[in-house]
């Protein structure tokens, strides 16, 4: 009979203490909110009120977080946007500078082509003049001299210089050819404007066609000056 009793209290005992487990709270048995996924199935008419309460604010819990989670993701997926944005903006900035300065260039070397053109004309023009002319006293700067000038009158010893020469007499290059190049035509209109320069220029000729004609002031200048474009002329002749 007592061992019955006894069997009896260890019952009341087991009970006790699993009845006062039923009533902790599911996140405080260890894991956390996290613990609480497996509740998501459960009827929560079934639950009792603490679990019901504790079910609640799991689930609040859940929804903070991934409301969080999706704010996050919507600010990065706009920075992400914000910075292509900004990176095609630089890409097409730079895009259109360049093709600015493309077209600034182009545009000066059709202007420095214009301008050579003309200067070539008024030179060519100027020697026709000079030769059909029986003009007297004539200055250093009256001489058609074959480099690009600035104004009429800046015509000096200084500038005539081969390289000078060479940019003014010898064009860019026949479609687009190089001056230096192999081509035949190309070279062969180099020799030809060469030579007809060095028949203007040649010492002989132009004594006795011009420099009679020069001031004396200005005539052992333009005799030495003379001599430094023929010079010239047979450099260029044999490159």
């Amino acid at each position: 009979m007592w061992d019955a009793m006894g069997d009896d209290e260890r019952l009341d005992g087991v009970e006790s203490r699993l009845n006062d487990y039923a009533h902790v709270p599911r996140r405080w048995r260890g894991g956390g909110m996290d613990r609480m996924e497996d509740d998501l199935t459960v009827n929560p008419q079934m639950m009792e009120e603490e679990d019901y309460a504790e079910w609640v604010r799991a689930g609040m819990w859940r929804k903070k977080h991934a409301a969080e989670h999706a704010e996050q993701e919507r600010k990065n997926a706009e920075r992400a946007a914000r910075k292509a944005r900004e990176e095609a903006v630089r890409e097409e900035t730079q895009r259109m500078e360049e093709a600015e300065a493309k077209a600034r260039a182009r545009r000066r070397e059709e202007k420095q082509k214009k301008w050579r053109a003309e200067a070539r004309a008024r030179y060519d023009e100027r020697w026709k003049l000079l030769i059909d002319g029986d003009a007297q006293g004539l200055a250093f700067s009256d001489i058609p001299w074959p480099v690009l000038l600035e104004q009429r009158d800046g015509a000096s010893m200084e500038l005539l210089k081969t390289q000078a020469i060479a940019a003014f007499l010898i064009p860019s290059g026949a479609e687009g050819k190089e001056p230096n190049g192999h081509d035949d035509a190309v070279k062969k209109g180099r020799k030809e404007i060469l030579r007809e320069t060095i028949l203007r220029f040649h010492p002989d000729k132009f004594e006795g066609r011009i420099l009679t004609r020069v001031r004396e002031a200005d005539r052992e200048q333009v005799r030495e000056a003379v001599g430094v474009v023929v010079r010239a002329l047979n450099e260029l002749m044999g490159t």
